[in-house]
């Protein structure tokens, strides 16, 4: 019998979704925000990609929890990047790769719990990117760490000190090395409480020295008034207009008014074997430059394990995670580090870890 509704439900739902996708055409690009003034879909915006070698840098970042409670989080952070000119690496100017710790505890101060971070690191180097301690407190309610009515996640909360960094490594790049590119993973949006401050930075040091500064998302959740995904409204419109098993990018997609937000927004297809679209968000002072900057990324995107996608955030996002074995080995060290604490940080941690051992069973 179960069998039989799943195989229904299944049907049913596909039949549901095949009218859902069938209905209402492109639309056009839809924003709730009211910062964001979307434009009419026109084929005049779609223009062919010509790869062409620039000096690019490609940062990203990771973290991992070493252990956690409702009330504190030990994580471990690390922040990488590389220098490319089309696919030839190049060597840098800094250290690739900045590790740093943080702990974040709760605190209660006059009737509200706060979370508060400590970052811990052992090199003058990531001294030149670690946040400000008095920008990693935060309301235990802020709205810009969690979703909803809840308190913020602490685990949530506690990777603000590495995303604050990846901002001031922006910075710090633009500073030292010759790059005519610096590209994020990600949007350019300053999303956080405090995080404007670190972004204006990058963006400041980035201008300052005649940089484009850059940020690739590989999600986007960007819908058009009928509720399909912007994305593939606007890849669809390229296959309609001639552009199909071609790289291009499209402009025009919106305004964008929004004083955290210092960009301007196209969509890329970086290769013409390339089964994806990406969001691609050029700073606005060299928004001019925008054809300029995607040729440089599609000459960079052209690896066999992922085309169409770059190279130097493919090995951004390689070298900038904190990997699980590594996290795990951490948490040994934590716990005999503890000593008589030992007992209690586990304790506290039980509270949140029963859905693990539901899960294992």
């Amino acid at each position: 019998m179960a069998t039989d509704l799943a195989d229904f439900a299944i049907l049913k739902a596909v039949e549901e979704l095949a009218k859902a996708l069938s209905n209402g055409g492109t639309g056009r690009p839809h924003f709730e925000d009211t910062n964001y003034k979307a434009k009419e879909f026109d084929a005049a915006n779609l223009r062919q990609l010509n790869p062409a070698a620039k000096k690019i840098c490609f940062v990203d970042g990771g973290s991992a929890i070493i252990m956690e409670a409702p009330n504190f989080a030990i994580a471990a952070h690390r922040i990488h990047y590389s220098k490319y000119s089309g696919v030839t690496r190049e060597r840098t100017k800094l250290p690739n790769t900045m590790d740093f710790f943080s702990l974040t505890v709760s605190k209660y101060s006059q009737g509200r719990i706060n979370y508060e971070t400590q970052v811990y690191y052992d090199d003058k180097d990531a001294a030149r990117i670690i946040p400000d301690k008095s920008d990693l407190i935060f309301d235990s309610f802020d709205k810009t760490m969690g979703s909803g009515p809840s308190r913020a996640d602490i685990s949530h909360v506690a990777m603000t000190a590495r995303e604050f960094s990846e901002w001031r490594t922006l910075a710090l790049i633009a500073e030292y090395e010759d790059a005519e590119i610096i590209v994020r993973d990600g949007s350019l949006q300053a999303v956080k409480t405090n995080e404007s401050k670190y972004a204006a930075d990058a963006f400041t040091a980035c201008a300052n020295r005649g940089i484009v500064l850059c940020g690739v998302s590989k999600t986007s959740t960007l819908l058009t008034t009928t509720g399909i995904p912007l994305l593939s409204a606007i890849e669809s419109i390229a296959n309609e207009n001639g552009f199909s098993g071609k790289s291009w990018l499209y402009k025009n997609i919106v305004e964008i008014n929004n004083p955290e937000h210092n960009a301007e927004m196209f969509a890329a297809k970086l290769h013409p074997a390339s089964q994806y679209v990406f969001r691609v968000e050029i700073s606005k002072n060299s928004a001019e430059k925008a054809q300029d900057t995607i040729n440089a990324l599609a000459a960079n995107a052209a690896d066999f394990s992922f085309p169409g996608y770059p190279y130097g955030l493919i090995n951004a996002d390689i070298m900038g995670r904190v990997p699980n074995d590594e996290a795990h080995y951490h948490r040994i060290k934590t716990m005999a580090a503890a000593g008589n604490t030992a007992k209690t940080l586990e304790t506290n941690s039980k509270t949140r870890d029963a859905h693990d051992v539901l899960d294992s069973m």
